[in-house]
């Protein structure tokens, strides 16, 4: 179910047929800001899996698939 305007948790679960695995992904969509809102903490990153979509009403969006990890390495401080 989508979520409100950057709302904070889980966007996505997804679980093998049995339940025995499962994983979550945090969606974050930006339509013309080029910087990805992040908050004031990167504690909040706590997905296995954050997918970034920057240019999502242009013609040819762009979409990258980070883990939390990732992310923290390539913030710019």
């Amino acid at each position: 179910m989508p979520t409100a305007r950057n709302a904070k948790g889980v966007d996505i679960l997804v679980y093998s047929h049995d339940a025995a695995r499962n994983l979550s992904i945090q969606v974050k969509a930006l339509s013309r800001r080029a910087p990805v809102p992040l908050g004031t903490t990167l504690d909040n990153l706590f997905a296995d899996y954050v997918v970034i979509c920057r240019k999502v009403i242009e013609e040819q969006p762009e979409c990258f698939v980070l883990t939390p990890d990732e992310i923290r390495k390539l913030v710019q401080g």
